[in-house]
């Protein structure tokens, strides 16, 4: 399989300045409970950032826009929806459990203010082509299937945390957590995260199975060194982790967000 080297993710970025991060999780901590509100973006560039607001502008929001370190450019972005009641919405649909004849595994509102996105345990055959409502809103619908898990060590669902094992050695690594590049729609778009001391691009990976068949997991497509991050490539990847020690079939899904600022710096390497 010809897996492409990826340039475009948020790892090759460059490093957010503690100027610029210090301003915006500050401002996203502050307007966080304003319905108008929903996120405070950092620019590709790091040179910007953007705002996401509906509405007229309040005296937060401008006070937000002042405090700013002058050094970058700050946006205001409408969004079409209030991010408030996209925010509820999604925790309703979710509760409720079902949407559209389909259990309701995972909700969560659009940063952008565009609408809610769903995941559901299986889409409907006979699915209208318009886009469907919940409130009155837009929903983006996914298939996202619920398998009981065999355990971290013989994965059969490709979660975080799991047992790979590198084709060429033999040796062992763990699946860090699943990653997605936004507005991407190719094969690629998908990948795993984990980390680049493991390995070396263009390794392949296998996950066991309590059968002793090898399955493939994919091709370390891109590597961070200095940050001991690496992107496999190949296969599917599941929005969850598992819990509790090295043997548990325990997991958990990401079913929800906390409130960090988009474009935020994470630790991606299980080993830090």
């Amino acid at each position: 399989m010809d897996i492409p080297i990826t340039t475009d993710l948020k790892t090759l970025l460059p490093p957010v300045s503690e100027e610029l991060m210090n301003w915006a999780s500050s401002t996203q901590d502050a307007l966080a409970d304003n319905s108008q509100f929903s996120t405070v973006n950092l620019a590709d560039d790091r040179k910007s950032a953007q705002i996401y607001w509906y509405g007229e502008r309040t005296p937060e929001l401008t006070g937000a826009l002042k405090e700013a370190p002058s050094a970058y450019t700050i946006s205001v972005v409408p969004t079409a929806y209030e991010p408030g009641t996209l925010r509820q919405a999604a925790l309703d649909l979710l509760d409720a459990g079902e949407f559209d004849g389909a259990a309701v595994t995972a909700t969560w509102p659009k940063y952008d203010g565009s609408g809610i996105g769903i995941k559901v345990d299986q889409l409907a055959s006979n699915r209208s082509a318009d886009v469907p409502l919940y409130q009155g809103l837009p929903i983006e619908v996914s298939e996202g299937s619920a398998t009981p898990a065999v355990g971290r060590q013989d994965d059969n669902l490709h979660i975080g945390g799991s047992r790979l094992i590198r084709s060429a050695s033999g040796s062992q690594c763990t699946l860090g957590f699943a990653v997605q590049a936004p507005n991407d729609p190719s094969q690629y778009a998908q990948g795993g995260m984990f980390a680049s001391h493991c390995g070396d691009s263009g390794d392949q990976w296998v996950r066991p199975s309590s059968t002793g068949t090898y399955y493939y997991m994919g091709t370390t497509a891109s590597e961070v060194n200095d940050r001991d991050g690496a992107i496999l490539h190949g296969t599917f990847f599941q929005p969850a982790v598992y819990i509790g020690s090295y043997t548990s079939d325990a997991y958990v899904g990401i079913t929800g967000v906390n409130n960090p600022v988009n474009g935020t710096e994470i630790c991606y390497s299980e080993s830090a």
